[in-house]
Formats: structure tokens, sequence, C-alpha cells
């Protein structure tokens, strides 16, 4: 806390992440893969887990 003021010091977020991710993060290439899939709707792949099953 400064004691003139009695302002305390400005805070800054936490960044948190796993190991994985940050080494995933490193890798340039898979982030570039990445945000050109996510901007482009055509790649996405729908999931079979969100898909009623049809007995």
């Amino acid at each position: 806390m400064d004691e003139e003021t009695g302002d305390a010091p400005p805070r800054t977020p936490a960044v948190v992440m796993s190991a994985h991710e940050a080494a995933l993060l490193r890798n340039p290439e898979l982030v570039a893969r990445t945000e050109a899939d996510q901007a482009d709707p055509s790649r996405a792949v729908r999931s079979e887990a969100r898909r009623p099953r049809i007995a």
C-alpha cells in the first residue's frame, strides 16, 4: 500500500494455463492452423457426441 496516498498498487490478473497448453502455444504452425480453422466455419467438424443416436 502506498503510505502517502493510501492507495493499493494496481493489480494485474493472473494468467493460468497448463504446461501442456503452454507447449502447444509455442508451436507457431499449430497456432496458425488453429486460428485458420476457427476463422473458417466450413472447416468445422460435427461432434458425434452432440448427435442424437438413432436406434
